[in-house]
């Protein structure tokens, strides 16, 4: 299933090939030139659980800055047709509420954290909570989360993604608010709502 229409040129092995849709990838050891499963994919829908965690914590969200009608979780969506690093992140309830993004992971995803930090800086978003593979050893991290976030929160465990196992990978919510001054608040735990007794 493709999920994007990309102009797709891949170079493994050294055999390009060309097309739109899904690399193709020609390799018996199922790994790609990047050290990922050629199998991999960057795009992993949201659980619900934590997004009942998110909107406990930073409220009802009002945008998904990175969906499709199959995997939002707020009203109002940005798909990947609309493309979000160019489309504003403004409704009539961003500038007071919160937008959700859990952008494709890989390359592309610094793209979504600096669009996150400018629709703040503008005043398009009050909040944007982003849910990001946590690799606090890259630049995304060191020249633009650390200097720019309000909240970081390491998570506890894997999540599970749209039904698959748990992830290869850590992840972390990381928060944007244009309220917020000094340093970020740092955190570390499961993304569980607590019921009241």
């Amino acid at each position: 299933m493709v999920l994007f229409q990309l102009n797709v040129k891949s170079a493994i092995h050294g055999i390009v090939s060309e097309g739109v849709g899904s690399v193709m990838v020609n390799n018996k050891v199922g790994i790609s030139s990047g050290g990922r499963a050629a199998n991999a994919t960057d795009v992993w829908a949201t659980p619900w659980d934590l997004i009942q965690w998110v909107e406990a914590e930073f409220g009802q969200l009002v945008l998904d800055a990175a969906a499709n009608k199959e995997n939002t979780k707020a009203p109002d969506y940005i798909t990947p047709e609309q493309d979000a690093l160019v489309t504003p992140w403004l409704t009539e309830y961003t500038p007071e509420g919160t937008t959700w993004c859990n952008p494709p992971y890989g390359r592309n995803a610094v793209k979504f954290v600096i669009r996150a930090i400018e629709q703040v800086n503008n005043g398009n978003c009050k909040r944007v909570v982003m849910l990001l593979a946590s690799r606090t050893d890259t630049k995304m991290f060191q020249d633009h989360i650390f200097p720019n976030a309000s909240r970081v929160h390491f998570v506890k465990g894997r999540l599970k993604f749209g039904g698959k196992g748990p992830a290869n990978f850590p992840s972390v919510i990381v928060v944007f608010d244009k309220d917020h001054e000094g340093d970020a608040v740092w955190t570390f735990g499961k993304c569980e709502v607590k019921e009241e007794e």
